[in-house]
């Protein structure tokens, strides 16, 4: 995989070259809905709507965010739990890690 770099004065001197930022998103928020959503063709069968509370990296302006996921409970969610979520950006949105979920206190 290759990475989009910017900053470079000479293109040979790779010692200069800085990633460009990461549109990653991590957040802290509550889970408010765990609902079932079958999906012809995913393995994530389950909607995870969450309310927002803190942005702990990336660009995120809403109040609730909702991913889809394969097993809540594997994850170990439950409603009205606070947990630290990471998402990495997709084409179509985010793409929740289910095995990088951190339940906060």
């Amino acid at each position: 995989m290759t990475k989009e770099i910017q900053g470079a004065e000479d293109p040979l001197n790779v010692s200069e070259l800085k990633p460009i930022e990461s549109p990653d998103l991590v957040f802290t928020g509550v889970v408010t809905t765990i609902q079932p959503s079958p999906s012809k063709h995913s393995l994530q069968n389950w909607v995870v709507s969450t309310t927002v509370e803190t942005i702990d990296s990336g660009d995120f302006k809403g109040k609730v965010f909702s991913f889809r996921i394969h097993s809540p409970a594997k994850a170990g969610l439950a409603v009205g739990k606070r947990y630290r979520f990471s998402a990495k950006k997709t084409k179509g949105g985010y793409r929740v890690n289910e095995f990088a979920i951190e339940q906060k206190k």
